[in-house]
């Protein structure tokens, strides 16, 4: 509201109605103020700007006089920094005879203490409010006290009740992880038994072969019969090579070889590993895209992905049935959700393997390819078959899709980069020549004493100057005394006393010229970032593959 000149409070009037008044000039000054106001705040107010004290309690800041005369009757809360913590409650009223907004109020308090804390008074509170107000407010906090006190009682109660369930639930979930690691051990446990005896069996085929053909080629007098036998042990060398490349997949200790694969050779190659592991109740159906031809993958890995699969289709039909792998090329231009993740836009090539088994448990399906878990009977799964899967297609760059209804069967598509169809060997693809290798010298290091002598006279007879040493020690000294340079280093990676790798980078600094070449028993997954010690060749390999290894070396 607006005071008109002739109805303007007296001062004295305003100061004993309102001691606490004070007037705001258009400038933010304060340029007149009630005596108890004044006598509070002392010479604080002056040469201060009301508008930058941020007194007015509202959500949207005043900061012009503008702003503060569009207040006019409004209630407000205002806290003066001046006053230490008194806030005053009134309102800013429109005086048109001085241009002045004028605050008519008295202090808020909730608490008689805050009187005395304050330095305050009753005569301070005008008789038409504040004390009034004040003594509803304490009645009504007296009520609040008791009903707070209450219920402080019956939350300390239902606090001690908690206490004591929670120590209950946690000895419980002790208990619980207690027997739940026991599990995972047992289930450790019967899977590398279950390993161990699989690798057993195959290694004892390959061995009683070799032995076998070996003792024949022996005994045999005919030349062409004799190399029959060494060809054939030839084979059983290549055959334990696959196995413990499966077994090294298997373990995730494997460095995967990702790179452009014939499909449907891989599928065909895959389906001459599985038919001995298929019974007669279970046949085996493959349907091939011709537009699906090439992908991107780990040739050892991706067989050992199917068989997994496969197999894990064949445990799902108890009664026998039709297990189908079908190919297929997708094209997306936008992101696919899939199990887990979502398939990037581009070409995908996608194998799928199908059964009409049991299906799986909806509650199950989040945690099929967790390591370890199976919902198979104990003794008939390791639960690692589906993780291996898992961990070769993320390192393939795919993604994996599972479709299942229970009672019906189970479909599970792998998606993988497509590529073009590889070059067949002897085309643009060929292994590279190693003509211009004979008399170049190699200083070969490896630990194994019947390794050693037979590479070094395969080398021999393909050429090669060598110097086969034991340690790596034998080899530095060697690098650091034969009078003729040595052309290329090929090192075992597991040395005693220094690794390989340790090796091949102080033979770099002492030489910089010379090439080098790891070798390996079990690959490693990479050499360290920014590594230049060469190529790593996982055993068993050919002399063709390591010469090969050594024209790649720039």
């Amino acid at each position: 509201m607006t005071l008109e000149p002739d109805k303007l409070l007296a001062p004295t009037i305003l100061d004993r109605a309102f001691p606490f008044h004070f007037g705001i000039a258009a400038d933010g000054r304060v340029v007149v103020a009630g005596p108890r106001l004044s006598a509070l705040a002392g010479d604080r107010l002056k040469d201060i700007s009301f508008f930058d004290l941020n007194a007015i309690e509202t959500p949207v800041p005043i900061r012009d006089f503008e702003s503060l005369w569009k207040t006019d009757g409004e209630m407000q809360i205002v806290v003066l920094p001046m006053l230490d913590g008194i806030r005053l409650r009134g309102e800013f009223i429109q005086d048109e005879h001085s241009q002045l907004m004028r605050f008519l109020g008295h202090p808020w308090i909730t608490d008689l203490s805050e009187l005395a804390g304050q330095g305050l008074r009753l005569q301070d509170f005008p008789a038409n409010a504040g004390v009034a107000e004040l003594l509803v407010l304490l009645q009504a906090k007296n009520n609040s006290v008791e009903d707070m006190r209450r219920l402080a009682d019956r939350l300390r109660d239902a606090s001690f009740e908690l206490e004591g369930r929670n120590r209950d639930l946690e000895r419980e979930l002790e208990m619980r992880a207690e027997l739940e690691d026991q599990l995972l051990q047992s289930q450790k446990m019967e899977a590398i038994g279950q390993l161990a005896g699989g690798v057993a069996h195959d290694f004892n085929n390959v061995l009683l072969a070799i032995s076998g053909h070996a003792t024949l080629g022996a005994s045999s007098k005919d030349l062409n019969a004799a190399i029959r036998h060494f060809d054939a042990i030839q084979e059983a060398s290549a055959r334990a090579a696959d196995i413990t490349a499966r077994l090294l997949v298997f373990a995730r200790r494997r460095r995967l070889e990702v790179g452009d694969l014939d499909l449907v050779k891989a599928v065909e190659e895959s389906r001459s590993l599985l038919e001995p592991l298929l019974e007669d109740r279970v046949s085996l159906v493959v349907e091939f895209d011709p537009d699906a031809q090439g992908v991107r993958a780990d040739s050892v890995a991706l067989q050992q992905l199917i068989l997994n699969l496969v197999v894990n289709a064949r445990d799902a039909m108890p009664e026998g049935g039709t297990i189908t792998i079908r190919t297929r090329l997708e094209r997306s231009e936008s992101s696919v959700p899939m199990f887990g993740a979502d398939r990037r836009p581009g070409v995908w090539s996608v194998i799928e393997v199908e059964d009409h088994g049991v299906g799986i448990d909806e509650s199950d399906l989040p945690r099929i390819f967790e390591p370890f878990f199976t919902t198979k009977d104990l003794g008939e799964g390791t639960g690692l078959g589906l993780s291996t899967v898992w961990w070769i297609v993320e390192r393939c760059s795919g993604v994996i899709d599972v479709q299942t209804r229970k009672g019906k069967g189970t479909t599970v598509s792998v998606h993988l980069p497509s590529s073009a169809i590889p070059a067949p060997v002897g085309a643009i693809g060929e292994v590279p020549s190693a003509t211009g290798m004979k008399d170049r010298r190699m200083l070969l290091v490896e630990d194994d004493d019947l390794v050693r002598p037979a590479l070094t006279e395969m080398l021999k007879i393909a050429g090669w100057s060598v110097k086969s040493v034991s340690t790596a020690s034998e080899a530095l000294e060697a690098l650091q005394n034969e009078p003729v340079p040595f052309d290329v280093l090929v090192t075992d990676l597991s040395l005693v006393g220094m690794t390989g790798r340790e090796l091949a980078r102080q033979a770099e600094t002492r030489h910089p010229d010379l090439k080098t070449i790891l070798i390996s028993g079990s690959s490693p997954e990479s050499l360290p970032e920014g590594s230049e010690q060469g190529e790593v060749l996982t055993k068993p390999f050919t002399i063709k593959e390591l010469e090969a290894a050594i024209l790649k070396i720039r």
